[in-house]
């Protein structure tokens, strides 16, 4: 694929992701209350900051190495798994001073179900890195987009259902494991 065809592709993948998560906001703020948009703001400040570390550098490094053999691919791949499950339990295990310290009890379960995704995530980070190496934007943009809109669709119906906050942490959960299936269906990593 050339240069312009790669770059259309993932500006596909971010407009998408924008659009979504702009139409998401919009229809949730109809179906939620702002109690439920303060205690997901609580989570996502916290989870954001794992997520800054959550893969070191190995997608990138993957992705520019000049000569990729097996050996560095398995160490990388199992190196952001473990990452992904330490993430993960931490915070799990940091989730009860979270609810201390922000006085909202309610972040404790949100917090353990959000910290699911990183356990999932980091054992896709080289599936995904491989992909990108290979140029295989199209196939990650549709990926991409079919675990946001899938996602979507949780949050509205959770949401229209009476979930809450749930609504917000089951999209994002949503969206890990329909594209961490996706990029397992779809990779040449044994």
């Amino acid at each position: 694929m050339s240069a312009f065809s790669n770059a259309r592709w993932v500006g596909t993948i971010q407009a998408t992701r924008v659009g979504v998560q702009l139409l998401s906001l919009l229809v949730l703020s109809r179906l939620l209350s702002p109690a439920d948009f303060g205690l997901i703001a609580m989570v996502f400040t916290i989870t954001n900051f794992a997520t800054l570390v959550r893969d070191l550098g190995t997608g990138a490094a993957i992705v520019q190495k000049a000569v990729l053999d097996p050996k560095t691919t398995l160490t990388a791949h199992w190196s952001n798994c473990f990452i992904g499950l330490s993430l993960g339990l931490l915070l799990i295990a940091g989730s009860w001073p979270a609810a201390w310290f922000f006085q909202a009890p309610t972040v404790q379960p949100l917090l353990q179900l959000l910290a699911l995704c990183f356990p999932i995530l980091g054992s896709t980070t080289v599936h995904q890195a491989l992909l990108e190496r290979e140029s295989r934007f199209a196939l990650l943009a549709r990926i991409e987009i079919i675990a946001v809109v899938t996602g979507f669709i949780v949050a509205v119906t959770t949401a229209v259902l009476g979930f809450g906050a749930y609504s917000f942490v089951l999209q994002s959960l949503t969206v890990a494991i329909v594209s961490a299936v996706q990029l397992w269906m779809v990779s040449e990593l044994q």
